[in-house]
């Protein structure tokens, strides 16, 4: 059986300190006389539901209506085109999901970035930037 809550900490003079200490200890003791592993993993913002929202909402709704596609099609193929991946071992190519836990804000933003560049270069669509409209009239889903 393994443990999969995780515990916020901050760490000070070279150990974490737990920021729910109560329910951490609480946690512990159910496996008491148990092995087990301890890992450490460094925070990173994930990416957020408005990213999503924006993704879906204003990048994919913009160039599926410009292009005259389907709304899930357009998805579709902007992850063929950008996130398919193939591996070197030889395993089956697989696209990979935009709703990866591990896509983090700077990452996230830095691949919508390279889809605004290629809507533009493509099919000459200025798709605007999240600052530059009003994200409270987007709405996802549809």
């Amino acid at each position: 059986m393994s443990i999969q809550k995780q515990w916020a900490c901050r760490f000070k003079d070279g150990a974490p300190l737990i920021e729910d200490q109560e329910s951490f200890e609480a946690q512990c003791h159910k496996y008491e006389g148990k092995q087990g592993y301890v890992s450490l993993k460094l925070y990173r913002k994930q990416k957020s539901n408005p990213q999503q929202r924006y993704y879906r909402g204003v990048f994919v709704k913009m160039l599926a209506d410009h292009l005259g596609y389907d709304y899930d099609d357009m998805h579709s193929a902007i992850s063929m085109e950008h996130l398919l991946v193939v591996p070197e071992d030889g395993s089956p190519p697989y696209v990979m999901s935009t709703q990866l836990a591990d896509w983090t804000t700077d990452r996230w933003e830095r691949y919508m970035a390279h889809l605004r560049r290629w809507a533009l270069d493509k099919f000459g669509v200025v798709i605007p930037e999240p600052n530059e409209i009003d994200m409270d009239q987007v709405r996802y889903p549809f």
